[in-house]
């Protein structure tokens, strides 16, 4: 791993390559901020691990013991969401869910915040 990404971005020579290495640059052309709460809570599959939070198998948030709590906290948070999703469609748009409406009231003041 450690050689292949250095061979890509023209750090290391290949010993069977006579030719000089040609540098590839990696580039970053479209890039958008998403705050923490919004991946956690809109962003892939949510895996906790020993210490941490993935997302999708790939983005990896450090969470620390005590954060276990709050990690599973949002993966419940984020199953209640889609109920209240899937209950809203079931109702052709009905918000006669007062709970559901105080989650979603919850969840905007928590994504302002940050």
């Amino acid at each position: 791993v450690y050689h292949s990404k250095h061979s890509i971005l023209g750090a290391v020579n290949d010993a069977d390559s006579r030719a000089p290495t040609k540098k590839q640059h990696i580039r970053l052309t479209d890039v958008n901020f998403i705050s923490r709460y919004t991946l956690l809570l809109f962003g892939g599959d949510l895996t906790v691990r020993d210490n941490f939070i993935l997302i999708d198998e790939w983005l990896k948030f450090k969470i620390g013991e005590k954060g276990r709590s709050t990690a599973i906290m949002f993966i419940e948070l984020r199953r209640e969401m889609d109920n209240i999703v899937l209950e809203r469609l079931r109702a052709n748009g009905s918000n006669s869910n007062a709970s559901g409406n105080r989650l979603i009231s919850l969840i905007s003041a928590l994504l302002q915040e940050e």
